[in-house]
């Protein structure tokens, strides 16, 4: 995708973020619930920067630290 999405882009992780909004509204466990409104957040915010990207100016990757957080999980 890039940093800059056209609008079928946007589209997709629009759809995605409702489809996992309903998802949520359809679970019965609260975990999980919370896991896939976190993850439509997410992509929503993604959709968001994207939007408001012009494809000519220098991309800052800091905005999307947010988005790759190491996670620590022993297994």
């Amino acid at each position: 995708m890039g940093y800059f999405a056209g609008t079928s882009d946007l589209r997709n992780l629009l759809n995605m973020a409702t489809r996992l909004r309903r998802l949520a509204d359809e679970t019965l466990r609260n975990d999980d619930r919370k896991l896939y409104l976190m993850a439509a957040a997410v992509l929503e915010a993604r959709a968001d920067r994207m939007a408001t990207h012009l494809p000519g100016t220098p991309y800052d990757p800091a905005l999307e630290t947010g988005l790759y957080r190491p996670v620590d999980i022993i297994v």
